[in-house]
């Protein structure tokens, strides 16, 4: 059987399937474009999300005028279902919209029409005395939930009824619900009221909830929900009828739009309606224009933070669900509208993945205790898979007190092993050189301030090298730059390929570098550097035609009175010295400060 009693869940205030207004309608006077506005606005094709947010206001305001306009002052019974649960309002409004012009298609008489037009619109009243929990359930009904959510029927008749609607809008309700076989199968396709209305908006019902998109389903396809209509045409629903109806979506029933719309907005608060009651004056009915200023900056910027924003009232129930939550986890706004914040409703879980039961909401517990409360926890996010949130609960209070509800602020947690990742790469990033991958010139000053201070603590020697390769201009001016580049980048590779545990290379600068050798003294550091030297100048380079190069050290040794300053100033006469004296070659000072040729 089609989701049909798909009313028999909460119903959300997903788009009605309409296909956009015919061109000849835009232009239409004032009232004409209200309507057709609002058609727009519950169509599901996807369009820009600042075109969606001025659409999402209009469709406030025009669902007032229209329910307004049709109902009088019953309206009120309309507006408490809307505060009760907007999503099953929201509903009716598009059955309602679709039944007149369905009606207007067939040529209904006018009595049958008023009658189904009022009964579509209130059909679902009941829902007022459906307990929230059962109501706002984000997933499916238990049996003994789907026994208590069936007698909204029952409850609306009741309601409508003491209300003083009449008697053939109440039987079309009846019969509708009843479905075509079980109560409505005798009565004859082209007979009397309600026989052929309330057959009507069984149909016209079902299509929408299955069309419309559940937290606990995905919408189905117009094709699909048609499908299934036509497939139980003759048991649940009137054969006849589902087939008139799948002619709408190859017609377009928006051709009727003009004709709805001066029926609800401009002939039926003028003429005598089926209600008991008279219709409230339309023109004090509130606009966007009227809307304080203050409240759209407010929405603008909600709806443009990157962080979700939830409002809730002091029983948890959502009237507020921003853009960042939707990009989230990927629930729409009339998804979630009416329903309870639970954590079934995100698949929130703990830090091992354990779901979390409604007493454990960290929502509930801020609204109970009146205090704030920011926990990590995990969602399902929009594609399926768990992510890490920082919900940040904020309680609102009236200026006498009183617990109002509360602000639900979601930030998508990053990942630990993500920050890991990038704080390793910034690192990276700041203390290596980008060409050679050793440490650069500000690394290597740190490294050696406390590489000389650790082995003056311990008193053990260490040692510096610095080194710089020779003749570095004429390889640029030979053989060109990026030549002289993969040859600073092999000198690097060298040094590096020669370290001990506890050593450090870094670019000094240009074709210079340092070495600091842990545990070393100056004799051995002697034998190392020169043992690098020999390697550097027996190597043959293909950028540099099979020539090789060569490179001058200096070498010192710590002193029991060094600072990173006088080290590396031994180390560097040293090195300067060797270049002095021919180069390719190592030279030493030692404790005399007077330089030693070591090897030539």
């Amino acid at each position: 059987m089609p989701d049909s009693q798909a009313t028999s869940h909460a119903s959300e205030a997903a788009q009605p399937r309409y296909p956009a207004a015919a061109p000849s309608l835009v232009g239409a006077d004032g009232q004409v474009k209200e309507i057709v506005s609002l058609l727009r606005s519950l169509d599901n094709v996807p369009r820009p999300s600042d075109l969606s947010k001025n659409i999402k206001r209009d469709t406030r305001c025009h669902q007032t005028h229209l329910d307004t306009a049709r109902l009088g002052i019953a309206s009120g019974l309309f507006s408490a279902l809307r505060y009760k649960h907007r999503p099953s309002a929201d509903h009716s409004l598009r059955v309602a919209l679709g039944c007149s012009s369905w009606a207007t298609m067939l040529g209904l008489p006018t009595d049958q029409r008023d009658a189904l037009e009022i009964a579509a619109l209130l059909h679902d009243v009941g829902k007022i005395g459906v307990p929230d929990p059962v109501l706002t359930k984000p997933s499916r009904l238990l049996p003994e939930e789907a026994m208590l959510m069936a007698q909204h029927r029952q409850i609306g008749l009741a309601i409508l009824s003491n209300c003083g609607v009449p008697e053939g809008v109440l039987d079309i309700i009846r019969l509708a619900s009843a479905g075509y076989a079980e109560g409505n199968l005798e009565q004859p396709h082209c007979g009397t009221l309600p026989a052929i209305p309330s057959r009507m908006l069984a149909i016209v019902d079902a299509f929408d909830a299955m069309t419309s998109e559940q937290v606990y389903r995905p919408a189905k396809s117009p094709e699909r929900a048609l499908a299934e209509l036509i497939q139980f045409g003759g048991t649940q629903f009137d054969d006849s009828l589902v087939k008139e109806f799948n002619q709408i979506f190859s017609c377009g029933q928006n051709l009727f739009a003009k004709q709805v719309t001066q029926r609800w907005l401009h002939q039926l608060p003028q003429e005598k309606t089926n209600l008991p009651w008279k219709a409230e004056n339309n023109d004090q009915m509130p606009s966007i224009e009227t809307t304080q200023s203050h409240q759209l900056f407010e929405e603008k910027l909600i709806n443009n933070m990157h962080d979700g924003v939830v409002f809730v009232d002091n029983q948890s129930r959502i009237f507020l669900w921003s853009a960042g939550v939707e990009q989230l986890t990927g629930l729409s706004a009339g998804t979630v509208g009416g329903h309870l914040l639970t954590p079934d409703l995100l698949k929130m879980s703990d830090d091992a993945g354990k779901p979390l039961s409604d007493k454990q909401c960290p929502v509930v517990q801020s609204i109970r205790r009146g205090t704030q409360n920011i926990q990590r926890v995990g969602i399902r996010g929009r594609n399926g898979q768990r992510i890490n949130i920082d919900l940040h609960t904020i309680p609102v209070r009236t200026q006498a007190g009183g617990l109002l509800g509360a602000t639900v602020v979601l930030r998508e947690a990053p990942n630990e092993t993500s920050l890991e990742k990038k704080y390793r790469a910034l690192h990276a990033q700041v203390t290596k050189d980008a060409m050679t991958q050793v440490a650069n010139r500000a690394e290597f000053d740190r490294m050696l301030e406390s590489f000389l201070e650790a082995h003056l603590e311990t008193r053990r020697p260490c040692s510096l090298i610095m080194t710089d390769i020779d003749h570095f201009k004429n390889i640029n001016d030979t053989y060109g730059h990026p030549a002289g580049d993969e040859a600073i980048i092999a000198v690097a590779h060298l040094l590096k390929s020669t370290c001990h545990p506890g050593d450090f290379v870094a670019r000094y600068g240009g074709e210079e570098f340092g070495v600091l050798l842990a545990d070393c003294h100056n004799d051995t550091a002697v034998v190392r550097a020169n043992d690098i030297r020999k390697q550097l100048a027996s190597q043959k380079f293909s950028f540099l035609d099979n020539h090789g190069v060569t490179a001058s050290f200096g070498v010192a040794e710590s002193q029991v009175d060094d600072t990173p300053q006088t080290i590396l100033r031994r180390a560097d006469q040293a090195l300067l010295q060797a270049k002095n004296q021919g180069r390719n070659q190592v030279v030493q000072f030692g404790e005399c400060e007077k330089p030693k040729n070591v090897f030539c």
